[in-house]
């Protein structure tokens, strides 16, 4: 056997590309001799643009696939930088290679070929939040024709262009189900008609003229500009920018206990007079409630799709992207869906870090007559937060909601059965605890929605979340009392509803809230 190995830093462009191909015809040479040749570099074939002609050969000669972070400097390079090490074998008559992401250690490997399918399931993260070493037999995907062409429906690829395919980042196979359901779905958001822009270039409009910065609180919602520390998951007033800000970091919280009923968040910019009049401003989108999410953002955070509804008139930079749909609840609904792990996920593996259009695209849209109430309320008592959304509050809300269970374990300060079709300042859920928990139920419906199972749900958070447990103390051994135990509050909601709608895990996993098939099962 025969190995390359290179140090890499980082190139432009055009020199990683010459760099690539440099060492893949250097390892063609000495495979001549076994068959069997191997490379370790800087991560790239598999996943940037550029490398689409290497990708045939490499496909169909791969037979290990191993992804590293760089966490435990094993490379001579920054913590962050993945490194792949790729293992071929010259004259395979079809595409057949295994593929374990996201190792710390080469030690992992040899784990996973040896531990029992009966064994826990690991996650990123430890039980004292060290990166784990342990393996799975589940960390190991199997990768053939069929699965490169199931994942051409997720891109503008058609299935003939399977060798194409670049690879999505993809823990396990549990998270790979996760995908699969995205595969499967009826509908995507790309399905439908829907208003997307990124609205303002940060740098061209203060140019122009289009806005300027102004760090006051206002309440004439048609000149406020937002950027992205004011977006948080399912919180439009997240934070404000502190006078004279310099930077994404300085900004403050926003206290929701405190906020007035007419209250809308301080914002960086505001629009000129200038602005008001430019066509860009003027779309008759612009003045529809919208979602507004962050268009840059961390893979490896605590969440990564960070979305909220606005009123209308607000705009914002392009570190954001907004869109809105046909009707308003179909709006709403679809911001329910992101506010869950399971979408958040989606924005991990399926995007670069860039939620641009072709991503909200992609995106699955799963639909259930008789959990939409329940995504629905949440979603209004997470995002209506004063009377500017008092109209969508009306349009929305329906005597149905008042049924809608709700878990004890943090008590809202007014129960759904006493909320009605008037918004007050009492009808959205303030508290930082109680929101957390109203997100659990979200993700508990969501799992519900595409048939997931409550292990499955668990299994996502525990491998894909380790910083949200860390923020948030939701391991094992730490003080109760400093910790929001996430994951036993995901799993009593997936029990509160099973309960509430008389239904069993087994008949979810088959369907049941699926609206198609229920239909063919009628």
């Amino acid at each position: 056997q025969y190995l390359t190995y290179s140090k890499c830093y980082p190139f432009s462009d055009r020199s990683e590309r010459n760099t690539y191909k440099y060492f893949w015809q250097r390892s063609h040479l000495l495979s001549r001799k076994s068959g069997v040749y191997g490379l370790i570099k800087q991560g790239g074939i598999t996943s940037d643009k550029g490398m689409e002609d290497m990708r045939p050969t490499y496909y169909k000669e791969l037979t290990q696939l191993f992804t590293f972070v760089n966490e435990k400097n094993l490379f001579e390079a920054d913590h962050n930088v993945k490194f792949v090490m790729s293992v071929f074998r010259k004259g395979k008559d079809k595409v057949q290679f295994n593929y374990i992401d996201s190792l710390y250690h080469p030690i992992t490997i040899d784990r996973c070929m040896k531990a029992s399918i009966f064994d826990q399931y690991p996650g990123k993260k430890d039980n004292v939040g060290k990166f784990n070493l342990q393996g799975h037999p589940d960390r190991i995907i199997s990768y053939n024709e069929k699965k490169l062409k199931d994942l051409t429906h997720l891109t503008d690829l058609s299935e003939n262009e399977y060798l194409l395919m670049p690879l999505p980042s993809v823990y396990g196979n549990p998270e790979f189900k996760v995908i699969k359901k995205a595969i499967d779905a009826n509908m995507h958001l790309g399905d439908n008609q829907f208003y997307w822009t990124k609205l303002c270039d940060e740098n061209a409009a203060q140019k122009n003229g289009f806005i300027d910065i102004w760090a006051k609180q206002t309440k004439k919602l048609s000149t406020a500009v937002l950027t992205g520390p004011n977006i948080y998951v399912g919180t439009p007033f997240y934070k404000t920018p502190n006078p004279s800000c310099k930077n994404n970091s300085d900004y403050s919280a926003v206290d929701l206990n405190e906020i007035s009923a007419d209250y809308f968040p301080s914002t960086k910019y505001k629009l000129t007079k200038k602005g008001c009049t430019a066509d860009l401003y003027k779309s008759p989108e612009i003045n529809k409630f919208r979602i507004i999410a962050r268009k840059q953002v961390s893979v490896t955070g605590s969440r990564t799709l960070s979305s909220a509804i606005y009123p209308p008139g607000v705009v914002h930079i392009d570190g954001a992207v907004s869109m809105c749909f046909s009707h308003d609840k179909e709006t709403l609904y679809i911001q329910g869906l992101c506010n869950s792990i399971i979408y958040d996920y989606y924005s991990r593996s399926l995007s670069t870090g860039n939620l641009n259009k072709s991503f909200w695209e992609m995106l699955p849209l799963f639909n259930s007559e008789i959990l939409e109430n329940e995504i629905l309320l949440r979603t209004l008592r997470l995002n209506c937060l004063s009377n500017h959304y008092s109209e969508l509050w009306d349009a929305i809300w329906t005597n149905k909601m008042k049924s809608s269970p709700s878990l004890k374990h943090y008590k809202l300060p007014i129960a759904n059965n006493k909320l009605n079709s008037v918004w007050d300042w009492n009808s959205p859920i303030r508290g930082h605890l109680e929101r957390e928990q109203t997100l659990c139920e979200v993700d508990a419906l969501v799992a519900m929605i595409i048939g997931f199972s409550k292990n499955d749900l668990l299994k996502l958070y525990r491998s894909q979340f380790g910083a949200l447990q860390k923020k948030f103390k939701d391991l094992p051994g730490q003080v109760e009392e400093d910790s929001f135990p996430r994951a036993k509050i995901m799993e009593e909601a997936y029990d509160m509803f099973l309960d509430h709608f008389g239904v069993t895990e087994e008949q979810v996993v088959a369907g049941y809230f699926q609206e198609e098939q229920k239909a063919e099962a009628a």
